[in-house]
């Protein structure tokens, strides 16, 4: 029997018995209907993972006793790969956070550029938003077995973008006018990168000029147009591949 999978969001400092979330509860009572006794693994999205069985299965919450733990990294590149995008519609975001966990990127940085769509009714709704793209990135690391799931940083203006990617080694973004391409600029580096993808509609030419200024260089992704999402996912191909080869 295929041993299921559940999120646990401090499970380093926790020994012998674990309550599950609302959410992961649900999911064992109502969805797979899981039994007392059932074993399943346990992850903390940080690295820990354990053996774990089912103690107590109550009507909204469920508790397990833990049984082996064991610290792991899971898919960490020995140098991190990062992806930034232009803040574009919920819905697509959504679909491009899903897409690059399951790829492997390690963080995911969302920006609001001049022409990104602005469909934040304020900070609360903000955070809220904000809260339900990290818990995308956990159900894909659920789902894809990763031990450590993509990181998802605050939502920043390219200002503030510009000084957080200091510490990268290798900066791009996207520019169809770009002279080299993205696969090309990566065969040959080591370190750690990142790959700034536009919001739809693109980046100005003001924060084109900002990017360069920051040693951001511009490539293509190819010779066809991408939405961005459908650009951040190739991106994120690109840099998963090139480290892997390594």
């Amino acid at each position: 029997m295929e041993v299921r999978r559940f999120f646990s969001d401090d499970l380093s400092s926790k020994a012998g018995l674990c309550e599950l979330d609302k959410a992961q509860s649900h999911h064992i009572i109502n969805v797979l209907r899981l039994k007392t006794g059932d074993d399943v693994e346990l992850f903390d999205g940080k690295g820990c993972v354990a053996k774990a069985k089912i103690a107590v299965l109550g009507k909204a919450k469920v508790t397990c006793e833990i049984l082996e733990k064991t610290v792991s990294g899971g898919y960490k590149p020995e140098a991190v790969f990062a992806i930034a995008m232009g803040l574009i519609k919920d819905k697509k975001m959504r679909f491009a956070l899903e897409k690059l966990s399951e790829i492997g990127v390690y963080e995911f940085y969302p920006v609001i550029c001049a022409r990104s769509v602005p469909y934040f009714k304020n900070e609360a709704d903000r955070q809220k938003k904000s809260g339900k793209w990290k818990k995308i990135t956990v159900e894909s690391a659920k789902q894809c077995q990763r031990n450590t799931s993509m990181g998802v940083c605050e939502l920043t203006t390219l200002e503030q973008f510009l000084d957080v990617s200091e510490g990268f080694q290798n900066k791009y973004f996207a520019d169809m006018k770009a002279e080299n391409c993205l696969s090309g600029r990566l065969l040959n580096i080591s370190g750690s990168s990142i790959c700034l993808i536009g919001p739809e509609g693109g980046l100005s030419a003001g924060e084109k000029d900002a990017l360069i200024r920051k040693y951001f260089c511009p490539v293509k992704l190819g010779v066809n147009i991408l939405r961005s999402e459908t650009a951040a996912i190739y991106a994120g191909v690109l840099q998963a591949d090139s480290h892997l080869k390594k």
